[in-house]
């Protein structure tokens, strides 16, 4: 209990970096290697995969400010002041804050506004999470399981890819996860103020990006507080004031979230409970495609329709699950053996952490996206290290048993490894073969190309799919998206405008059914109607387009 409560040193807070820089030499060396491969490995898909709807929504919105431009629409819920008479955005959905857009602004105000910048920029803030976490794990645990949970994370596809495509929000989450993690335990060892306060604002933020950052901050404290309960009770007695200070940063970065608590809240009561009708097989499914490696692969194949991806098996495996498994049960041993000698510690952090937020996974309604499930992260990649790390401190290294221990954590690491990469690369490789399919086809990028500043054209939207990357992508043209009134059973009449170019999906890669519809009545309208379409490296048609030819 004194050194819980030790007095703090006097020197000032900076100095505590330096030391740790300097502590931190060799975990920060690897970060660097890391980020290095994780940039050349990231360069095939910055390039050859194609702008998705959500993910080119945040740079949308991005660039509209750094423009000044007053979009005609945006998705409802979407929110932004004026600012120095532009519009800064606040929110992207009721439950989903504009942090994402924030991160970008930088790296679009430098380089401007394009899909590389942005696939890039949201890497490196990716890779600043992963460091953060490293020199967290590095001050708790050691260098070594820094060093494995570092590799593993990196290389892992499906942090991989939702970290380049970032299209769920997912790298402001887990950046200030991580960040959250680093700064708490900056605090628990300095105890000054101004370490729980960024704590407190890490969390706070990462709330503002979404909503469901609840289930990492409710799996966060409950691990923590199975481990030292007592350690915890006693600071926050002995320590009010520092934890007053935390949770009032926490409330005031993540207010306006929470004041959209009531009525998102209000909104999932008000959906059927049949409307989620399997939702819990798809989670089972979405979790299984995480531990193997294959969901983006998955997604790839049938060109962004997630009710589609598990039709068919993949040709994608990695044994990152099969590993996990074998780690939870060599931590289970050392929670047994804790809670014989009556402590608990590293172990049950880790194994309480993953179920519980998986739990919340599981029981939040309509979390059925791999990002939902990445809200776990980096609970998994800690468990493996630790457990790597327990098996390589064998009590008898010199004997036969011993040494086949530490090979087979070795080999358990590297296969793990191996098999990521490889994953990675399959995945990847189909990708740049076929050009993309359906909402992730580059040959919309083409089209956005030609029409970039053709202030003459009007494109309307009759699918889900085209809208915010046009937007992002262009210029020019002055753009609607119809989906909105149609899913709301609102029917749109075309107007026979000869520069109104409507665009449509063909039904393989359609998510609704009334883009063919209005194809057909217009044909059936007008006998000459213009109409066209696009291909992607395979042939494949990924979407249409038509106008009338008079009016």
């Amino acid at each position: 209990m004194k050194k819980l409560l030790k007095t703090p040193p006097s020197g000032p807070p900076q100095a505590g970096w330096v030391c740790c820089l300097a502590r931190n030499r060799f975990v920060l060396a690897v970060w660097f290697a890391l980020g290095a491969a994780a940039i050349l490995l990231a360069a095939p898909t910055v390039r050859d995969t194609g702008l998705d709807y959500d993910e080119a929504l945040y740079g949308h919105l991005t660039k509209d400010f750094l423009q000044g431009t007053h979009c005609l629409q945006h998705m409802p819920g979407s929110r932004s002041i004026d600012l120095w008479g532009k519009p800064f955005p606040v929110f992207v959905q009721g439950y989903l804050g504009a942090v994402k857009c924030w991160m970008l602004l930088p790296g679009f105000a430098v380089f401007g506004a394009s899909i590389a910048v942005m696939r890039f920029t949201m890497l490196g803030w990716g890779l600043l999470g992963v460091l953060f976490l490293m020199l967290w794990v590095q001050r708790a645990r050691g260098p070594t399981e820094a060093v494995v949970a570092g590799l593993v994370l990196v290389a892992d596809p499906a942090f991989f890819f939702p970290t380049v495509c970032d299209w769920g929000a997912f790298v402001p989450s887990f950046f200030f996860r991580c960040a959250g993690l680093f700064f708490a335990g900056w605090w628990w060892k300095e105890r000054r103020a101004l370490w729980m306060a960024l704590a407190g604002a890490a969390c706070g933020i990462g709330f503002l990006n979404k909503i469901d950052f609840i289930v990492v901050l409710l799996a966060l404290a409950a691990a923590v507080v199975l481990c030292r309960p007592r350690a915890i009770a006693q600071s926050v007695r002995l320590e009010a004031r520092h934890w007053t200070i935390g949770a009032g940063v926490f409330l005031l970065t993540g207010a306006p979230m929470l004041i959209n608590c009531v009525r998102w809240f209000r909104s999932l009561l008000e959906v059927q409970a049949g409307a989620r009708a399997g939702e819990f097989t798809t989670k089972l499914q979405i979790a299984g495609a995480l531990l193997d490696g294959s969901y983006f692969r998955r997604l790839m194949e049938v060109g962004g329709l997630f009710h589609k991806m598990f039709e068919a098996p993949s040709p994608v495996w990695t044994p990152f699950g099969f590993v996990l498994l074998l780690a939870i049960l060599v931590l289970a041993f050392e929670i047994v053996s804790d809670a014989r000698s009556k402590t608990q510690g590293w172990p049950l952090f880790l194994v309480a952490g993953l179920g519980i937020s998986t739990l919340g996974v599981l029981l939040l309604p309509d979390a059925i996206r791999i990002h939902h499930f990445l809200l776990t992260y980096p609970f998994p990649q800690l468990i493996i290290a630790a457990a790597a790390a327990r098996a390589w401190s064998s009590p008898s290294p010199r004997r036969l048993q011993g040494q086949v221990v530490r090979v087979l954590s070795l080999v358990a690491v590297l296969g793990v490894l191996v098999g990521h990469v490889l994953a990675l690369r399959q995945t990847q490789q189909f990708v740049s073969a076929t050009g993309g399919r359906g909402t992730w086809s580059k040959a919309l990028e083409a089209f956005a190309e030609e029409i970039r500043t053709r202030d003459d054209l009007v494109i309307a939207s009759l699918d889900w799919g085209f809208h915010e990357q046009l937007s992002f992508l262009t210029d020019g043209p002055r753009l609607y998206e119809l989906t909105w009134n149609l899913q709301e059973g609102k029917p749109v009449s075309l107007l026979r405008e000869t520069n109104f170019v409507y665009l449509i999906h063909p039904p393989e890669f359609s998510l609704f059914d009334y883009g063919q519809t209005y194809l057909q009545a217009a044909r059936q309208a007008d006998p000459g109607l213009v109409s066209a379409s696009r291909t992607n490296l395979e042939g494949r048609v990924v979407f249409q387009y038509f106008r009338f030819s008079h009016r």
